[in-house]
């Protein structure tokens, strides 16, 4: 289990499957076949494994691209991105769909004799992690698939805005389930910055950071709330104050500091 949540944490495709075949084994079985759910009650890694599968189903989105085309490599032409939006729809709605499955089944489970005499911290971990699945991919849709270039603009918009808001009721109930994590903090960093509510955004940035000082998304989103608030000072203070930890390896927090070079030697 654990292998497979460090194979998940590449956020590649390649180790997302390896992720994958990993968790069928601990399930028992394939999807779209699912567990009995008096294996799952009887087995709470079976129920946990099945959480986290419907989790790495989640961020298929993300990667949209590379499991609907043949080739593997994402188009960046326009006319063909536009294309595969149109081919693709049934599919990404699809992944959406089988996430709920997973989650049906988790809920059946939770409503069970056997999983009711599970010690509560049991329980709570198994709501948070397939309602941060559901998150996942109704942001992972938000912010991968319903963005430019749009099929149909105004469509596209409107689907976007409400994935998000789905994305944020439910890592606000992660919030709620247990004490969150940098996971859930920057996860609803990224949807409220999304919506737009930068000051909101950083609030969450700023506690994810307490809590792990270290931890690269909180200060990449929290770069990115401030250039979307125009305030280039706090961009170079957040920029300044992550590099006096390690050095970034998130692709677009390096282009930011691509970007803002030559204020940054200044100083």
């Amino acid at each position: 289990y654990n292998q497979a949540v460090a194979l998940f944490r590449k956020y590649k495709p390649i180790d997302l499957n390896r992720a994958v075949d990993i968790l069928d084994k601990i399930v028992g079985t394939k999807f779209p076949k699912l567990p009995e759910v008096d294996a799952l009650t009887n087995a709470p890694i079976k129920a946990f494994a099945l959480a986290a599968r419907a989790n790495a189903i989640a961020h298929k989105p993300i990667f949209w691209q590379s499991y609907l085309y043949l080739d593997g490599e994402p188009s960046k032409e326009e006319t063909v991105v536009l294309q595969r939006k149109k081919d693709s729809q049934a599919a990404v709605k699809q992944w959406l769909t089988d996430v709920e499955v997973h989650i049906q089944r988790l809920e059946n489970v939770l409503q069970t004799k056997t999983a009711k005499d599970w010690d509560d911290s049991t329980r709570q971990q198994l709501k948070w992690a397939f309602q941060n699945a559901l998150g996942n991919v109704h942001l992972n849709i938000a912010v991968n698939f319903y963005v430019p270039p749009h099929v149909n603009a105004d469509t596209d918009k409107e689907n976007r805005k409400e994935h998000l808001k789905l994305a944020y009721d439910r890592f606000r109930e992660c919030e709620a389930l247990v004490p969150p994590g940098v996971e859930t903090l920057t996860n609803l960093e990224t949807v409220l910055l999304q919506l737009g509510r930068t000051s909101e955004a950083r609030e969450y940035a700023d506690r994810a950071i307490k809590l792990n000082p270290d931890y690269e998304y909180a200060y990449y989103r929290l770069a990115q709330c401030w250039e979307k608030e125009g305030n280039a000072s706090e961009v170079l203070n957040t920029l300044r104050a992550f590099a006096q930890h390690k050095t970034p390896g998130i692709p677009s927090f390096k282009a930011l500091y691509e970007k803002h070079a030559i204020e940054l030697a200044r100083h």
